[in-house]
């Protein structure tokens, strides 16, 4: 690989570019596209994640204010765990929980300030692995590469919540930077291993993933002389560990290692990539179809595959270490390693993957930097490079058969499919092979920047696109439920369940992090602890049920729509919290006294006259009750404040149905039909 420093970073010059009004147009467009996009990322913090995501996990939902849970706690009640149950302490000490609690502190809590904590950091990470690219003789990489980043709609969603794989952002970008920059220092490869040990501890444990990359760059570097760089480096990592243990686990080591082992190990079955070759093989071809990896980025894959296969094409390990090479390196090591480490596991949700777009959007750069360089074919290339291309090229074909859901109905990765998938990546293969064999090429032809420059502009209009989507439709669904249970129930209630976070970031109640089905079940869970509520979707009411069998007396509250769940507010038995008018209501309902139920609730919606779910309940009592009239007030009220809620049409597509099969009047049909359409509209996942 080439290293001119007029051509700028990795090399891009005038073959790819032309002359300087290209230069700056490009420049200027990409600085303004940037611009805007960073800006975007703040625009509706308190809506909900984007409801085509549905499918692929509940965790945008359950798992990301459990991380600021005990900053919240802190700010609220002073105490940021109130009932000193240390099981999630390694949430306490995270790294997102500590800029959370900073915010909270000076804006208050809320939605949008926790998700401001998880953006400032997954931006600061961003910037960092972009200024390990920086020189200032030609930037125009580092725009490029920035758009790519900011342009991928799945780091643009999952980056507004704070997940702990944001701070392994942020943790990352800044590893990358101080290697890339400061590798030659000491003090630098001191502090790249201290911040591997960070990124496992404070952002995410597979975040040990990264001391691969560090490990091969050093040895790339020194190789003879690696000895004394090798020390410092795991006299970092070691040091930070100890530090770490010692001013946030001294005493509760135990808690830190039982939550890995149960997270890594006891949740889920072995890891199936390990049980046979072949079962590795499947798992390592399929690792991001079957998450959504590439599902709502194919654009970005796909530029990802052929700027690889160019790294791989020009990178020779014996020349002299360059800083475009060293670049290539991490990134290539940080993307092998990291999908490698990953990909075995049973379970392997699309934001573990997360982390895996910088070094991807990094071999572009350096990938787009090769545009210009010749490749000949018998000065080169060895065959554990074709090796290497083969089985990107088997990887990226697989990827597109899970994509399209090519042969009969859905994709299955069976040994057949997969060997028929790996016999067209190998006649790809072989084809390059003899192109490049006959003399050496032009890796500026007109056909490679031809199908760049289209997939480019495929991810300029189908992310964008997708992102207005998400920002556009989603709602603001919890925030609403957020206000309306703190309604619902009793000031000193305490609630637990996976969502018990979500419905609690936007009010005061409190609550206890707990999630059903664990393999270590917390038996004193209802006895220790003043659990008074259960937040649970259907699922993980079962599981709860059966972990504790006194739930079975449990009674609904109420429930709500989120995404395609149904999530019940339920009343533990023997509860000591006092019964509100709304629950009282609730009760009355259940034992099929509607007449009681309109009494209480009638009260309660007096009370909180915009309350949807208050207004729900009392056009179902009065309905029950058969007073008709009162039944349809409501329910034409409902219509007419909450709109935009799709729950709210939901119940209104099922009033009118009944009144239809009641009355025969084929105008409530339509109505019910009406309502119906307009919540598979709003909500496609949306349940009958």
């Amino acid at each position: 690989m080439r290293s001119n420093n007029k051509r700028g970073v990795a090399g891009i010059g005038n073959p790819l570019w032309g002359g300087n009004s290209v230069t700056k147009t490009i420049r200027y467009s990409a600085i303004l596209l940037i611009l805007f996009l960073v800006a975007a990322r703040f625009i509706n913090l308190d809506a909900d994640p984007p409801l085509f995501y549905t499918g692929h996990g509940q965790a945008q939902i359950t798992d990301p204010y459990n991380l600021t849970f005990f900053a919240r706690n802190a700010v609220l009640y002073e105490d940021a765990n109130p009932f000193d149950f240390h099981r999630w302490d390694i949430f306490k000490n995270s790294l997102i929980s500590a800029i959370s609690f900073i915010l909270f502190s000076t804006a208050g809590v809320s939605r949008v300030t926790a998700n401001i904590s998880s953006l400032l950091l997954h931006l600061a990470g961003l910037t960092f692995f972009l200024m390990a690219f920086y020189k200032k003789d030609n930037l125009i990489p580092v725009y490029l590469t920035s758009l790519l980043l900011l342009i991928n709609s799945t780091l643009f969603f999952y980056g507004r919540l704070p997940f702990l794989e944001n701070g392994l952002i942020f943790l990352s970008g800044l590893t990358f930077w101080v290697t890339i920059r400061y590798h030659q220092a000491g003090w630098g490869q001191i502090l790249a291993g201290g911040l591997v040990a960070l990124a496992a501890l404070s952002g995410k444990l597979f975040g040990l993933v990264l001391a691969g990359p560090l490990a091969v760059t050093l040895f790339y570097v020194y190789r003879k002389r690696l000895l004394l760089p090798a020390i410092n480096a795991a006299a970092g990592f070691l040091a930070t560990v100890g530090l770490y243990l010692l001013l946030f686990y001294r005493g509760s080591l135990s808690l830190l290692m039982s939550y890995y082992f149960e997270q890594s190990v006891e949740m889920y079955p072995s890891p199936p990539g390990l049980s046979s070759p072949m079962n590795f093989l499947k798992m390592l071809l399929t690792y991001g179809g079957d998450s959504g990896l590439h599902e709502y980025t194919p654009f970005i894959g796909l530029i990802g595959v052929i700027c690889l296969v160019l790294v791989l094409l020009n990178f020779d390990w014996k020349k002299k270490p360059t800083p475009e090479r060293i670049q290539t390196l991490f990134c290539l090591s940080w993307l092998i390693l990291g999908v490698a480490g990953l990909m075995p596991f049973f379970y392997r949700p699309l934001r573990y993957a997360l982390f895996l777009f910088l070094p991807l959007s990094g071999l572009v750069l350096l990938g787009f930097s090769l545009l210009g360089e010749k490749v000949q074919l018998r000065q080169r290339f060895a065959w554990p490079v074709w090796l290497a291309i083969f089985l990107v090229l088997w990887f990226a074909a697989t990827q597109i058969a899970i994509y399209f859901d090519l042969g009969a109905g859905r994709f299955v990765p069976d040994t057949p499919s997969i060997l028929l998938v790996g016999s067209f990546a190998l006649v790809l293969t072989t084809l390059l092979f003899l192109w490049l064999k006959a003399r050496p090429r032009f890796l500026a032809g007109r056909i490679v920047i031809g199908l760049l420059a289209l997939l480019g502009v495929g991810v300029l209009v189908a992310q964008p696109v997708r992102i207005y989507d998400g920002l556009t439709q989603s709602g603001r669904n919890l925030k609403q439920y957020n206000a309306e249970f703190s309604e619902i129930l009793d000031p000193g209630a305490v609630t637990t369940g996976p969502f018990m976070a979500a419905m609690n970031i936007d009010n005061k109640l409190k609550g206890v992090i707990y999630m059903f089905g664990l393999s270590n079940q917390q038996e004193d869970l209802f006895s220790r602890f003043p659990v008074s509520h259960v937040i649970a979707d259907n699922s993980n009411w079962t599981r709860a049920q059966k972990d504790y069998p006194q739930l079975a007396r449990a009674t609904k509250i109420t429930q709500v729509l989120v995404s395609d769940l149904l999530i019940g507010l339920f009343r533990v038995p023997d509860a000591t919290v006092p019964l509100t008018e709304f629950e009282q209501g609730s009760v009355a309902l259940s034992r099929g006294d509607p007449r009681t139920a309109i009494e209480h609730y009638t009260r309660f919606y007096q009370d909180h006259p915009h309350n949807m779910l208050g207004a729900i309940h009392l056009a179902l009592a009065y309905q029950r009750a058969g007073r008709s009239s009162e039944a349809m007030e409501l329910a034409k009220l409902v219509e007419s404040r909450h709109s935009q809620n799709y729950f709210a049409h939901i119940f209104l597509a099922g009033y009118y149905k009944s009144l239809f099969e009641s009355t025969g009047d084929s105008t409530y049909r339509t109505k019910s039909e009406k309502h119906k359409q307009i919540a598979r509209e709003t909500n496609p996942s949306a349940p009958d």
